[in-house]
């Protein structure tokens, strides 16, 4: 079995325009280059919205299945054997008119205020999480447990 990895990073999805057909099947259609494959694992790396709405991943939702569903018709592959791995960037985090504070100021905190700000920022990808659920990245986690499972790892990770 030959499994293509495909890395897109910075879709910064903002409007239907990223979503657009035209675009998308002469995405699918560049990858025929590689010649024949039985499988795709799609990683989308960071900033896969402008900033973090809702609506933003509504067009991700929208994009993501058209994506998959144009390589899948064009290549034949089944649903069992296409995977999607999806990274939240800082423009996933959706801020709703806060402004986020500079990475100067971040390092000028206390432990306590970074793990504070880390949370938050967490908190705040709400709409991520939702988006990467209901396309399957997390599997059979609940959101609310994604959030859980990253606040831990980040405390092992910072102490």
């Amino acid at each position: 079995m030959r499994i293509i990895f495909l890395h897109l990073s910075d879709l910064h999805l903002k409007n239907a325009e990223g979503a657009n057909p035209i675009k998308i099947q002469a995405a699918v259609q560049s990858l025929s280059v590689l010649g024949r494959f039985d499988g795709a694992v799609i990683i989308i790396s960071g900033d896969i919205a402008a900033t973090g709405s809702g609506n933003e991943y509504k067009i991700a939702a929208i994009f993501l299945g058209r994506f998959i569903d144009e390589i899948k018709k064009k290549y034949n592959i089944s649903t069992k054997n296409m995977k999607i791995l999806l990274v939240p960037g800082n423009h996933d985090i959706d801020y709703g008119g806060e402004i986020r504070p500079l990475p100067e100021v971040i390092r000028k905190y206390t432990i306590e205020e970074r793990i504070n700000n880390l949370f938050h920022e967490i908190n705040r990808m709400h709409n991520f999480f939702y988006f990467t659920n209901g396309n399957g990245c997390f599997f059979s986690e609940k959101m609310s447990g994604n959030m859980k499972y990253a606040q831990l790892v980040t405390r092992k990770m910072l102490f």
